[in-house]
Formats: C-alpha cells, structure tokens, sequence
C-alpha cells in the first residue's frame, strides 16, 4: 500500500472506484489549524462511505499554498487516492496532528 505524508495530510493508493468524481479543478485536502497554510492538488473528489477519495488523471505536485516553504512538494502519481488526516499517539491518547 503506498502513502504519501505531507504535514497532516496522508494518501493512500486505492483501487478504483464506482464513484460519483466531481470536476477535475484545484482541491483543498487538508488545511494547516496551527498556520493556516493548504495543501492542494488538481483531481476529481469524491466521498464513499465516509471516506473522501481523489482521483488524478496524470501525475500532479501536491503542495502548499499560503505557506509554501513549510512543506516540500511531493509528486503524487495519477491513480485513486484517499485522503486521509494524519494521526499520532500521545500519553494522552490517539489524536489527529495539527500542522
């Protein structure tokens, strides 16, 4: 199963789906609570069951807007992806990271 991590955003490759894809236009995935800074990608949402899915039709740069030195872009390959938020263990318990 391939993943991409960037900040508090997480993909993970999925098997394609029988899913309703909007447009293909510049997504939001994720915005950073602490700074306010975007990560970004041009695809197609879709939301399955809960889980929200994007679909690339060719490869794209996942990066940051607002902030574009907080992150490094990452080149995501075209496929299905779920967008997942990225979690971390604390004494406390299970929480989502905050970027």
């Amino acid at each position: 199963m391939q993943t991409i991590r960037q900040g508090d955003l997480v993909l993970v490759a999925a098997a394609d789906l029988d899913a309703d894809f909007g447009p293909t236009q510049l997504q939001t995935l994720a915005i950073g609570e602490e700074s306010g800074h975007s990560h970004v990608l041009t695809g197609a949402l879709a939301e399955l069951e809960g889980r929200r899915y994007i679909h690339l039709d060719q490869p794209d740069e996942l990066r940051v807007e607002g902030m574009p030195w907080r992150h490094d872009p990452i080149t995501v390959p075209a496929g299905v992806w779920e967008v997942r938020v990225q979690r971390e263990y604390t004494p406390e318990g299970i929480r989502n990271v905050a970027d």
